[in-house]
């Protein structure tokens, strides 16, 4: 198994920083993490391109905009720009000469896929929602939809996000760019997610086309601790059944 740095620029130039963990295949599989977090995605990405590597196929994972060692300014994120980004990085995976791709999307990560709604062989959604507007109103802790935006996050780190951020939102109906996704999907949530609650991605599931399957995991929260043992097999059985 080797880990490589990988780049690409998005739309406004900005590099974006990414690691591939391979062990030579024509497979691949793509990490999205989520909001205000980078490739590592709270040390949930590493293990899991690591098993997934080991299972023969090749993993991507990048830092979005002004996340981690990307370039760009965070609070100018936008779930379009994300979308762009994510479409730009797919390019550059299949330039790469992958006959098959499938994604794994954290939180955020999943609704920029869902929203994005990439042709891709197969998807696994974990801790998914559909409502940003409403999940991030009760996340921050200065809500101003026509200024700046505050976010104190448990590390102490502060987020400060543009108002675009929140008018982007219109754009997008979620639950009905689920039903564009022509793939099979696999849903993985914790049963004490209280950060996007399980209800939301009963939802989509109820909308998702076939071949789909929910896994609820027993006294898991939104990180999936402390059942990621558990995610992370779920994610390579659903990986080399259908990729």
């Amino acid at each position: 198994m080797t880990e490589e740095r990988v780049f690409v620029k998005n739309a406004l130039g900005e590099k974006l920083v990414g690691l591939k963990t391979s062990n030579s295949s024509e497979k691949a599989v793509v990490l999205v993490h989520g909001f205000g977090v980078d490739k590592v995605e709270l040390g949930m990405f590493g293990p899991l391109a690591e098993k997934l590597s080991l299972s023969g196929f090749v993993v991507y994972r990048f830092d979005f905009s002004g996340s981690g060692e990307s370039k760009g300014d965070y609070a100018q994120v936008t779930l379009s720009k994300l979308c762009d980004e994510l479409s730009i990085i797919l390019e550059y995976v299949r330039e790469q000469g992958h006959s098959k791709i499938g994604i794994v999307g954290q939180s955020w990560g999943t609704t920029t896929t869902i929203a994005l709604a990439p042709t891709i062989d197969a998807l696994v959604l974990m801790g998914s929602f559909y409502d940003s507007h409403a999940l991030f109103k009760r996340r921050f802790d200065e809500y101003n939809p026509d200024g700046v935006s505050k976010r104190v996050k448990s590390d102490g780190r502060v987020i400060l996000i543009e108002p675009g951020f929140w008018k982007d939102f219109k754009k997008y109906d979620v639950l009905a760019k689920m039903k564009e996704v022509h793939c099979p999907v696999l849903f993985i949530h914790g049963e004490n997610d209280k950060t996007s609650l399980l209800a939301e991605a009963q939802e989509l599931f109820s909308v998702a086309n076939q071949p789909k399957r929910m896994v609820v995991l027993n006294g898991a929260g939104h990180s999936l601790d402390p059942k990621r043992d558990e995610m992370m097999m779920a994610v390579e059985s659903w990986m080399e059944e259908w990729l």
